[in-house]
């Protein structure tokens, strides 16, 4: 993990198709933030095995026609066959990530903007994302 504390630490380049995770000041209990993204229907995204875990920061495209995590799964499985292990977000409510494996509980819906974690056993490369 990379962080950037705006005093200390290395700003770092924002990629595209990664999410990005904001940890607010223990002052400031919420903050309103709007963040305008643009649709890139070429966007090539890669999803790494190898980085330890196979989780991999992917953020959700605003165009996308996953709707939920189940939804994600079936589609880049689809398209490299068989790679996701799980989808994933951080849950605010319990300070822990929630995850859906695509067999068991409940597959969440996915929000276009937000960030999630995508757990993959192969390399995924050259993954277009199904838009509408």
């Amino acid at each position: 993990v990379q962080g950037y504390g705006g005093v200390t630490g290395t700003a770092f380049p924002l990629v595209a198709g990664e999410s990005y995770f904001v940890q607010l000041k223990n002052t400031v209990a919420t903050k309103d933030y709007i963040i305008v993204g643009s649709h890139d229907p070429g966007l090539v995204l890669n999803l790494d095995s190898v980085t330890g875990t196979g989780i991999n920061s992917f953020s959700y495209p605003y165009h996308s026609t996953a709707g939920n995590a189940k939804d994600l799964i079936d589609e880049v499985n689809g398209f490299v066959g068989g790679s996701v292990v799980s989808v994933g977000y951080w849950n605010i409510a319990s300070d822990s990530i929630t995850s859906y494996e695509g067999l068991t509980g409940t597959a969440f819906d996915l929000v276009p903007g937000e960030g999630y974690f995508v757990q993959v056993q192969l390399d995924v490369t050259n993954y277009v994302p199904s838009h509408y």
